[in-house]
């Protein structure tokens, strides 16, 4: 941590030319002595593969704390430890807390990059393809302008001037103006015109290009999960159905006769309010009956339904043997949430075990290093302030990572078969 912030003062994020780091040790002829220092050039050498690859130098060590560093270094000094051994020992693996996890370093130089991270199951091909469905949906039903070129990948959204007769006349894109106004000036730009790509390559050329002119923000942005737009994007998909309405989509094929689907989304939280388990289920019916359960995913792809368009002839259903399948759909992905969550909850709370030792044991040190300063006179004093300060932290890991008692369910659509139509020019499904 010390070679961290001392590189840190002239290794800057946003510098175009590296720097040139240079330790200094010293050179012994005493054969006990050189075996020290080569403890030392250990770290200098992993520090220096850690800044290369952008990681955390202090997840090398795993104390996150410079006196301890300093003692775990000095332990294996003097206990006549080789470089070797002490490298060795630095990179045994070792069970990664939530905090490890936030602050962990890249790959090192000799070891290969990690495979890609999966992508999320979809029902789109991109968020490009996704962010374009919804703006065509404005587009149509809002009068949003907008503009899409397919073959450079960028999309443009007009926003409506910021005048009081946009905002009381509602014209689409006024929300998304308002939104932006959370986020630096230079985001919109003088002509209200959003462009965006998912294009990484492009975004840095326009990085570049805005350093070279001075500009405060590039021109061009960029189309990810968590740009504003997509949250935007996300809510007015969702704008058109009411409080406890969800949709109901006819399937031509992918069902069997008399077969329904009830899509659910459940949800574990922790005292915090915050997702700890997050599934969406698809809860079968077959004649009114439940057959089964399983994932969503497992069930659109044997359906089908995944990236292929939906017929919607918006004509009227009786939706009364529909209803009465949401309340053991509701019942069957609580349990299997419960279920699943029974499996993982020892090792949360073996994971909570060590993050609340690792406070407690960081709580005792601050208290005797007050000790230290103070006197045994006002030790009980120190305790009780030692207390208010750290209360909090304690708290909020168990908040964090302690479950509540019921899941959060919610019915997010059904699918039904819908027999006897015969699409035009085609036979009946």
């Amino acid at each position: 941590m010390v070679f961290a912030q001392r590189n840190g003062r002239i290794d800057r994020y946003g510098q175009e030319r590296a720097p040139q780091i240079v330790y200094l040790l010293t050179e012994s002829q005493n054969e006990r002595i050189r075996g020290d220092v080569r403890i030392l050039e250990l770290l200098t050498q992993r520090d220096d593969q850690a800044q290369k690859n952008i990681g955390d130098p202090s997840a090398l060590m795993r104390k996150y704390d410079e006196e301890a560093e300093v003692a775990l270094t000095a332990e294996a000094i003097e206990a006549g430890e080789s470089a070797e051994a002490f490298g060795a020992r630095l990179a045994a693996p070792d069970e990664l807390s939530p905090l490890d996890l936030l602050l962990r370093g890249g790959p090192s130089l000799d070891e290969p990059p990690p495979p890609p991270t999966p992508r999320t199951f979809s029902l789109f091909d991109s968020d490009f393809a996704y962010v374009r469905e919804v703006l065509d949906l404005l587009a149509e039903n809002d009068g949003l302008t907008r503009r899409v070129d397919e073959e450079r990948r960028v999309v443009e959204i007009h926003l409506p001037p910021d005048t009081e007769d946009a905002r009381r006349r509602r014209l689409a894109g006024t929300d998304l103006r308002r939104r932006l106004r959370k986020l630096p000036t230079e985001v919109v730009p003088d002509d209200g015109v959003l462009v965006l790509t998912p294009d990484a390559d492009r975004i840095q050329e326009e990085i570049k290009l805005a350093r070279r002119e001075e500009l405060a923000w590039p021109k061009l942005s960029y189309l990810w999960p968590l740009h504003p737009v997509v949250d935007w994007c996300n809510d007015r998909a969702v704008a058109p159905l009411g409080r406890l309405e969800a949709p109901l989509v006819s399937l031509l094929e992918g069902l069997v006769s008399d077969e329904a689907v009830v899509l659910v989304s459940a949800s574990l939280p922790n005292r915090r309010s915050q997702p700890l388990l997050q599934e969406w289920y698809a809860v079968r019916f077959l004649g009114g009956v439940l057959t089964e359960t399983l994932s969503f995913e497992a069930w659109a792809e044997r359906a089908k339904i995944a990236r292929r368009s939906l017929p919607n002839r918006n004509v009227p259903v009786d939706l009364t043997a529909l209803r009465a399948l949401v309340a053991p759909a509701v019942d069957a992905a609580r349990e299997r949430t419960l279920a699943l969550w029974k499996d993982r909850e020892a090792d949360l709370q073996a994971k909570l075990d060590r993050e609340l030792d690792r406070l407690t044991a960081l709580r005792n040190r601050r208290f005797s290093q007050l000790v230290l300063d103070f006197g045994e006179r006002d030790k009980d004093q120190i305790n009780a302030r030692v207390d208010k300060v750290f209360e909090p932290f304690f708290r909020f890991v168990r908040d964090s990572m302690t479950a509540g008692k019921e899941p959060f369910v919610e019915v997010l659509a059904v699918f039904r078969h819908e027999a006897g139509y015969r699409p035009q020019g085609g036979a009946a499904s």
